[in-house]
């Protein structure tokens, strides 16, 4: 029987363990039929006690989340599709809400990601940078967003499969977001929080993956969408002072605490630089992006 939904829990780095993903997922089940795909090598790690209705989609060790996302997206058996990973958690009106959306018609929707107000500087830093466009606004919704978070979010699963050669290189979903708005897609956010960031790599590991994104993203500026080499270079000294800004405005405006903000000042900046050097390198690169 086909699953009304299928859920990709990809491994975060520093964060193998599926089991606490896992568990709130079960909770949140609710009336949906839901398939969970455990990508990377938490693939193994999942407890058997949990039904036919999980299964491990091996990926490669150093696997960045949205190649294993493509993977588990391109084996899963449900209309819908949700993106998730191995440090993210699911409230129990998760499912039913983001799934109504996108039977409503949304190509995707979303959520605010909320964080615990103790959590350490790591943590809090890479929250911020991760997802300063998606704290917490409750009581506000947008049903025709311009972005939502890859994380937690819900898609059509045919619309991304309309697009395989975005999907060659990864489920990098501000990609597929450009191109189902161009062509009148519609995407809903809500502002209430229905994921939960759990955790984070130690600093310098986190520098490592943010700086594996940034030149993916540098890449794919220049070979994708055209955009000047020179610029990238010489905006490069200035861009992690831009992106700080960036993600301080949107974390003080947002329903959070301020010591969350505090605590994740000294990670903000490490992160934002590594990415800004990746992105610098991306740049640099003399072919296309490739994951």
């Amino acid at each position: 029987m086909r699953p009304d939904l299928s859920v990709v829990i990809a491994e975060a780095a520093g964060v193998a363990d599926p089991a606490a993903t896992l568990q709130s997922l079960v909770a949140a089940q609710d009336s949906i039929d839901m398939e969970i795909l455990v990508t990377g090598t938490a693939a193994g790690r999942f407890p058997s006690g949990l039904g036919d209705n999980v299964r491990g989609v091996p990926t490669a060790p150093d696997a960045l989340v949205p190649v294993q996302w493509a993977a588990g997206i391109a084996s899963a058996a449900g209309p819908v599709v949700a993106c998730l990973t191995t440090d993210l958690t699911v409230t129990r009106t998760w499912a039913a809400v983001l799934h109504d959306a996108v039977v409503a018609g949304a190509v995707g929707a979303g959520s605010a990601i909320a964080l615990p107000p103790d959590a350490p500087a790591a943590a809090c830093g890479m929250y911020l940078v991760r997802f300063a466009p998606f704290l917490p606004r409750p009581g506000r919704s947008d049903d025709n967003a311009r972005a939502v978070p890859g994380d937690g979010a819900m898609y059509d699963r045919s619309a991304i499969m309309e697009h395989p050669d975005l999907l060659e290189n990864g489920f990098w979903e501000v990609e597929f977001h450009r191109r189902w708005l161009d062509a009148g897609g519609r995407l809903v956010q809500s502002g209430e929080p229905l994921v939960d960031y759990r955790g984070a790599p130690p600093l310098v590991a986190g520098m490592a993956v943010r700086f594996r994104h940034g030149a993916e993203y540098g890449a794919t500026m220049i070979h994708a969408h055209g955009h000047s080499r020179l610029r990238h270079v010489l905006a490069a000294p200035a861009l992690p002072f831009l992106l700080t800004g960036r993600v301080l405005r949107k974390a003080l405006r947002a329903d959070i605490s301020p010591a969350v903000v505090l605590r994740g000042l000294i990670p903000i900046v490490g992160l934002t630089i590594a990415w800004s050097a990746g992105e610098l390198i991306g740049a640099l690169q003399g072919g296309p992006p490739s994951s």
